[in-house]
């Protein structure tokens, strides 16, 4: 039974302590018209009296129980409102979270590639790599880093919390490796003109002094030239990256990696 069911309605209780006032009222008319002693008039006076004291006192129970469950319902709106607005932000989470598991399944794996392939092309198994194979490598990298960086930027201020070290450790990699070949890039090409001047052959390991002087000390961590010439530094930005993807697999699925993020 509800609150609504058990409480009597207004008109119900102004009724009743009409009827009971006019009770009262017609009792000292009649004792008055028959002469009716004056005992028996008071005795009269004092029930209807008392009656007109319990329906107050009921009237303030009844009101007292009205408020109690005006304040519940209170209560239970806020509760409603604050469970509308933890799912509200939940669900932004989620949102930001499959967008970048959408980014990850788009661009994920291209550092991973090409520091792969930076790493066998440094082996010289098919001769050493041209200006122009570093600077494929390194547009590469650009385009990955430049869709990865915007999107992970885009989606942080919504991100959980347990993504959020990740997701900044990500960004910093994926704009340091950027950086790296493009100065390499740099370098090379600036040392293939030197080379070519004085009639020699150019080879990228030439590039290695002026990188080491006069490159590296502008770049985010001072990479080593052996560090950037064989990708390693492409790869430590794809494993960062495989770390978020990693991480927002899990924060969608609650449950085990799939065979891709073995090594993670």
């Amino acid at each position: 039974m509800t609150a609504n069911s058990s409480r009597p309605s207004p008109r119900a209780m102004v009724a009743a302590i009409v009827c009971l006032i006019f009770i009262i009222l017609l009792v000292i008319a009649l004792s008055e018209v028959y002469e009716i002693g004056e005992s028996v008039s008071l005795a009269f006076q004092s029930v209807g009296t008392l009656a007109l004291v319990g329906v107050t006192a009921w009237y303030v129970h009844m009101t007292s129980r009205l408020v109690q469950a005006q304040e519940q319902t209170l209560q239970q709106a806020i509760i409603s409102d604050e469970r509308r607005v933890e799912e509200a932000l939940r669900h932004q989470k989620d949102q930001a979270v499959r967008e970048l598991w959408s980014l990850y399944s788009q661009y994920g794996s291209t550092l991973s590639t090409v520091g792969e392939e930076m790493r066998v092309a440094d082996m010289d198994l098919g001769g050493p790599p041209s200006i122009d194979d570093y600077r494929r490598f390194a547009n590469r990298v650009a385009e990955a880093s430049d869709a990865l960086v915007r999107g992970i930027t885009r989606c942080q201020p919504e991100l959980p919390t347990e993504l959020l070290g990740t997701a900044v450790e990500a960004n910093l990699r994926l704009g340091t490796a950027a950086q790296h070949l493009f100065a390499l890039v740099d370098c090379l090409d600036e040392i293939s003109l030197q080379v070519r001047a004085e009639g020699r052959d150019f080879f990228p390991d030439d590039a290695g002094d002026r990188f080491t002087t006069a490159y590296r000390p502008r770049l985010p961590d001072k990479p080593e030239w052996r560090e950037v010439v064989s990708g390693a530094t492409v790869s430590n930005a794809g494993r960062s990256v495989e770390m978020l993807g990693a991480a927002a697999y899990r924060h969608l699925s609650g449950g085990n990696l799939p065979d891709e993020f073995d090594m993670v």
